[in-house]
């Protein structure tokens, strides 16, 4: 499963008033992580994405993700096993003339798609 979601942030917008958007997923564990900056973000667009109070990513808890014209891809694995399945996306805009959307993506297996010689995988299969 993909899950990829836009968030537009405003001119101006400082660290200490940003942005969120609540990411609505499904149960299941991500294995990928895509955040997309648009060309002219400049690295001046700023995000991180957590899990309650907790930042997942990037890992380093001070980290934010930037860039300008760049997708970060990154292999992971977060379990999202307990409802509510969504994370909250933080972005903030230090560029004083234009807004920027920022694209996030997610890919979701469910944990027996990981473990492929499970009871449950052999199934799902008819097997």
């Amino acid at each position: 499963m993909i899950f990829e979601y836009d968030l537009t942030v405003p001119a101006n917008t400082p660290e200490t008033d940003k942005v969120s958007k609540t990411l609505k997923l499904t149960y299941g564990i991500i294995h990928q992580i895509d955040v997309m900056f648009p060309f002219g973000c400049a690295g001046l667009v700023k995000c991180h994405i957590n899990d309650a109070l907790h930042q997942v990513f990037p890992t380093n808890p001070n980290g934010v993700f930037k860039g300008s014209g760049t997708t970060i891809t990154g292999k992971v694995f977060h379990e999202m096993l307990f409802e509510p399945f969504e994370l909250t996306l933080w972005a903030w805009n230090e560029d004083d003339t234009y807004d920027h959307t920022i694209t996030v993506r997610f890919w979701i297996l469910r944990p027996w798609q990981l473990f492929i010689f499970s009871e449950k995988a052999w199934q799902a299969q008819g097997l």
